[in-house]
């Protein structure tokens, strides 16, 4: 398993492999399992292309409109906007998207990705 952390760059590190077309993910006492077919979506759908920043909008009580974690809130009921730390800092790992600031983060597609 690959460990990385939050873009945040504190809080529990993220352990995830890329097994049978899925994510398989440990981050702190939760167990989760993402279909690649989401992150295909994401990079499809929410990514449309690559000059434009979006804001991470990770909070469970108030994500930031627009944000990735809305977009998973909206399009994935088993996914909330908590889970958009955990695969934004995957995408930024496996060069699909870039991240920049902190406060609000942002994440934009790279050039090159798909």
């Amino acid at each position: 398993m690959v460990k990385i952390y939050p873009l945040s760059r504190n809080g529990k590190p993220i352990f995830y492999e890329n097994k049978d077309y899925n994510l398989i993910i440990k981050w702190g006492n939760q167990k989760i399992k993402i279909s690649i077919d989401i992150i295909n979506d994401i990079m499809k759908n929410y990514f449309v292309d690559f000059k434009t920043w979006h804001p991470l909008g990770a909070s469970m009580t108030n994500p930031l409109k627009r944000g990735l974690g809305e977009y998973l809130n909206n399009n994935y009921p088993q996914l909330n906007p908590r889970h958009a730390s955990v695969l934004a800092a995957i995408m930024v790992h496996e060069g699909l998207i870039e991240n920049k600031d902190l406060k609000p983060i942002l994440v934009r597609k790279l050039k090159n990705s798909v």
